[in-house]
């Protein structure tokens, strides 16, 4: 599996407080058979990385992971809450963009109501590709409206814990009745240390519902397209 929505990295947001913890986090997601991870750390509010300074950061955990032995391949990217201003020159944007391609990881309000279209619309004919991300929470946001997202070229990410974790009570029928109308196109983590890892189990949750094609496709094939432009 492929996880390309996550919150790996030690001290810059919300997702570990030290290295020794996010090495355990890897541990945890390479036990449950993930060998692929982009590291994606919040671009909002108090948290707002210095692009050179969170690149060197990066290389540094690299480092940490690869003496530590586990065998999982990292990129670097960012979930960046949508800011029109923001995102008005995404080639020169301050954030940065999943395994430094086309494909942006971009956060909206779960009071979200409209602003989705336009922005994907937006980032579109920038010659990028919006993620949207954990969409079941913007539970505003109805079926149809997401497709006609989706139907621009937008790509629509649910997280793994949202249908098979501690957030089944907030988002499962949400998430079921997503992946029922076609409507998902990958499942990530969103992995905090204070959260459980529930990829495997929301893989075998997939198969077993939606069939073997519908889980590669969206815990492996679209993913690797996004990896796939910097290998």
């Amino acid at each position: 599996m492929i996880d390309i929505h996550s919150h790996f990295l030690p001290y810059v947001d919300d997702g570990s407080p030290s290295a020794e913890i996010s090495l355990a986090m890897l541990k945890m997601a390479a036990g449950q058979g993930v060998t692929d991870i982009i590291c994606t750390p919040h671009y909002r509010g108090n948290y707002k990385p210095e692009k050179e300074g969170l690149i060197k950061d990066f290389k540094k955990f690299c480092e940490l992971k690869d003496a530590a032995n586990i065998g999982v391949k990292l990129y670097l990217g960012e979930e960046v809450f949508y800011d029109a201003r923001l995102f008005g020159d995404i080639k020169t944007a301050p954030f940065s963009t999943l395994a430094g391609g086309k494909y942006v990881l971009t956060e909206f309000s779960p009071e979200a109501v409209t602003g989705v279209y336009d922005a994907a619309l937006s980032v579109l004919s920038q010659g990028y590709i919006p993620v949207i991300a954990h969409i079941e929470r913007c539970v505003r946001l109805s079926e149809d409206y997401i497709a006609d997202v989706r139907a621009l070229g937008a790509l629509i990410q649910v997280n793994a814990c949202s249908f098979a974790g501690r957030e089944k009570k907030f988002f499962g029928k949400r998430v079921y009745s997503l992946f029922s109308e076609g409507l998902v196109d990958l499942v990530a983590s969103d992995f905090h240390y204070s959260r459980d890892y529930c990829m495997d189990k929301a893989y075998r949750i997939v198969r077993r519902k939606f069939g073997e094609d519908v889980a590669e496709t969206v815990f492996v094939s679209n993913a690797k397209k996004i990896i796939g432009e910097s290998l």
